[in-house]
């Protein structure tokens, strides 16, 4: 092990070290544990449908919530525009 003047390890056996113990996290641990059980059963999670379909109702919900009020903005525009106030529809 390399050592500076004061006593301290060096950068480049840090570095060294700490490329070693990388390459062998990946090659011997991770392999083991992506191999368990518990590790695939986690990689494929159960579908809740009812999850699903509430989450695309509510997408169309705010789709449609924003078009209704960019429709409503753009009306209160041309009022404005040809008639000088806004329609009469507005809130």
């Amino acid at each position: 092990m390399e050592t500076t003047e004061d006593g301290t390890v060096s950068l480049e056996w840090l570095f060294e070290a700490q490329r070693y113990v990388e390459r062998r996290l990946v090659q011997k641990w991770l392999t083991k544990f992506t191999s368990t059980p518990d590790f695939i059963a986690r990689q494929h999670p159960t579908v809740n449908i009812g999850h699903v379909v509430d989450d695309v109702i509510a997408a169309r919900r705010r789709r449609t919530v924003h078009a209704v009020q960019r429709v409503s903005r753009s009306r209160d525009i041309i009022f404005t525009l040809l008639w000088g106030q806004p329609g009469i529809f507005s809130q």
